[in-house]
């Protein structure tokens, strides 16, 4: 039996591996779908898969270190054929386990709103030719950065516009596609987040701001929406800064105003006749993270439309 906490050999965990191709057949699969886990788990066969994948990953696909690796099930579907479809397994420490256990549980961390939503479920107004030629438009080039991807120049994706656009409807709809292929993805509310962060902070942990610096890709969602402290606008810039130096794809929305992304500064004018002005994305989470984010994103602007979260329900 191989020693879980030995550093696999890659070439010999491929030999390893390319037997199992050759030789496994339907009943081999049959066997150890039906055996008990706990079995399957101290099996040669899941030994083989494992040590091939801490060799060729070698590090945590979550946070990214190198100690106390295992591998894990992101999907059952293939129990008992996993040589075959080594896209539902991931590589992860043993600190990041059980966190991703329950994310795992609750869908990738999505709320249970939007866990089905997809591009073909997206809905487009049916009343309004020039509403749904915009949000058409949109539609596709989402699909085309899910389809592209990754993409090394612009690894990242920004979703403005206004409430019940339908940013994080297809945001979760990108993240769902790439999530099928085999790409380890959480959602994360902007708020929820940087609070998490924070309280672990005051506990000497770092593990959700390692999880958002690290995971492949991230969504980060309603960017901006409250007021930032200066705590919590650098655990953004933290995340923000380190993705974008690491080419690590980032998936973010936001209500917030900003001047290239087609934004209208000036909201209306009060009764004084003085303008009133739009808070910018740069106004929340700071200049530095804002321009972070237009170098690794490509920008998309949702056009104004009747509230989404009604329109779909119609």
């Amino acid at each position: 039996m191989t020693d879980p906490n030995a550093t696999p050999n890659l070439s010999e965990t491929l030999n390893g591996l390319s037997r199992l191709l050759l030789s496994h057949t339907d009943e081999d699969a049959d066997r150890y779908r039906d055996m008990p886990y706990g079995d399957f788990l101290q099996s040669e066969y899941w030994a083989t898969i494992r040590d091939h994948l801490i060799s060729q990953i070698g590090k945590c696909q979550l946070c990214a270190r190198r100690e106390s690796l295992q591998v894990h099930h992101n999907s059952y579907e293939n129990h008992g054929r996993e040589h075959a479809h080594l896209e539902d397994l991931l590589v992860l420490c043993d600190r990041c386990h059980s966190c991703f256990s329950g994310l795992r549980r609750l869908h990738n961390n999505i709320p249970p709103g939007y866990r089905n939503a997809s591009f073909d479920n997206f809905t487009l107004p049916r009343d309004n030719p020039i509403a749904h030629r915009e949000l058409a438009s949109v539609l596709m080039t989402a699909k085309a950065y899910a389809r592209e991807f990754p993409n090394s120049e612009r690894p990242g994706l920004m979703l403005f516009g206004e409430v019940g656009t339908g940013k994080t409807h297809l945001a979760v709809a990108v993240l769902r596609t790439l999530t099928l292929r085999g790409m380890p993805a959480i959602f994360m509310d902007h708020q929820d987040t940087v609070d998490q962060i924070l309280a672990e902070s005051r506990n000497g942990s770092t593990v959700t701001l390692d999880i958002c610096r690290n995971t492949e890709l991230l969504l980060l969602d309603s960017l901006g929406l409250h007021r930032a402290t200066d705590a919590a606008a650098d655990a953004i810039l933290s995340i923000i800064k380190y993705r974008c130096n690491n080419g690590k794809p980032l998936i973010a929305t936001t209500n917030l105003a900003d001047p290239e992304a087609g934004s209208q500064l000036v909201d209306r004018t009060n009764p004084l006749g003085r303008p009133d002005y739009k808070v910018t994305v740069a106004d929340r989470i700071g200049p530095e993270a804002r321009s972070r984010l237009f170098e690794m994103c490509k920008i998309v602007r949702m056009p104004l439309v009747e509230d989404y979260r009604l329109r779909r329900f119609v």
